[in-house]
C-alpha cells in the first residue's frame, strides 16, 4: 500500500513511474538507434568519398580527351615541337593534381577505416575487461558468502567444543575429589586405580578439545585474510577501471581540442 501511495504520489507530481522492463526495452531501442545512424553515417561519408572519387575521374578523362584533341589539332596545323610539349606539360600538371586529390582521398578513407578498426578493437577489449571484471566480483561475492557460511559453521563447532569441556572440567574436577577422598580413606585401590584412569581419559579428550579449538582459531583467521586479499583485489580492479576511464576520457578531449584547433 505504501509503495501504491507512493507511486501515485510521483504521478500527481507529473513523475511518470517506468518499470525495470520498459526501462531496459527503451534502453536496448535507444542502442539500437545509436547503431543505425552510426551505419547510415558511414556510409554517407562512403557515398560521399566515392561520388568525390568519381568526380576527379571524369575530371581526369576530359582533360586526356582535351589532350588527345590538342594532339591531333596540333599535328594537322604543323605546330613546333617546343609549342606542343609546352601545352602538353600544362595538362600533365592538370592530370598530376587530380591524381594527388585522388591519393589523398584514398588516405583519407583508409586513415578513417584504420581508426574505426581501432574503435573496434578497444571497444571489444573494453567490453572484455567489464566480462571479466564483473566475473571477477561475482567470484568475491560467492567466497564471500561461502566464507562467512564457513565461519558461522566453525564458531557453532568452537561453542559446541567450549560446552563439552566445560562438562568434562565439571567431571575432571568431581573426580579428582572423589579419588582424594577414596585414597584417604581405602588407600590405592582398585576403585582408585579405576578412577585415575577415567581421569586420564577426561585430560586426554579436553587437550583434544582444546587443540581442536585452536584449529579452529586459525582456520578462521586464513578465512579472514582470504576476505582481505579478495576485497584488496576488488579494490584494486575498481581502481584500473576508474584510471583507464579516466585516461579515455582525457584522450578523447585531447583529440576534440586538436579536432577544434
Amino acid at each position: 500500500m505504501q509503495i501504491s501511495n507512493a507511486l501515485m504520489q510521483k504521478n500527481y507530481l507529473g513523475i511518470n513511474y517506468i518499470k525495470p522492463k520498459e526501462q531496459n526495452n527503451i534502453r536496448n531501442k535507444n542502442k539500437e538507434d545509436e547503431k543505425k545512424e552510426k551505419n547510415n553515417n558511414n556510409l554517407a561519408l562512403n557515398n560521399n568519398i566515392n561520388n568525390l572519387i568519381e568526380n576527379y575521374n571524369k575530371q581526369k578523362r576530359s582533360i586526356l580527351e582535351l589532350k588527345e584533341a590538342y594532339l591531333k589539332m596540333a599535328k594537322s596545323k604543323g605546330l613546333s615541337d617546343d609549342e606542343i610539349e609546352a601545352k602538353l606539360a600544362t595538362y600533365e600538371e592538370q592530370i598530376a593534381s587530380i591524381d594527388k586529390k585522388i591519393n589523398e582521398v584514398y588516405g583519407y578513407q583508409r586513415k578513417q577505416e584504420i581508426e574505426k578498426l581501432k574503435k573496434e578493437k578497444e571497444e571489444k577489449e573494453e567490453k572484455q575487461e567489464k566480462v571479466n571484471s564483473k566475473n571477477i566480483k561475482e567470484d568475491i561475492q560467492k567466497d564471500e558468502i561461502k566464507n562467512v557460511v564457513d565461519i558461522s559453521i566453525t564458531l557453532d563447532g568452537i561453542r559446541n567444543n567450549n560446552e563439552l569441556k566445560a562438562k568434562l572440567d565439571r567431571d575432571k574436577t568431581r573426580l579428582s575429589i572423589e579419588i582424594k577422598k577414596d585414597i584417604e580413606r581405602m588407600g590405592y585401590s582398585d576403585i582408585v586405580r579405576k578412577k585415575q584412569s577415567e581421569l586420564m581419559d577426561l585430560e586426554d579428550n579436553i587437550s583434544k578439545i582444546v587443540s581442536k579449538n585452536y584449529k579452529n582459531i586459525f582456520k578462521i583467521n586464513d578465512i579472514l585474510e582470504e576476505n582481505n586479499e579478495s576485497k584488496d583485489l576488488q579494490i584494486k580492479e575498481e581502481t584500473n577501471q576508474d584510471l583507464k576511464y579516466k585516461n579515455n576520457n582525457r584522450g578523447n578531449n585531447n583529440k576534440l581540442d586538436k579536432s577544434i584547433v
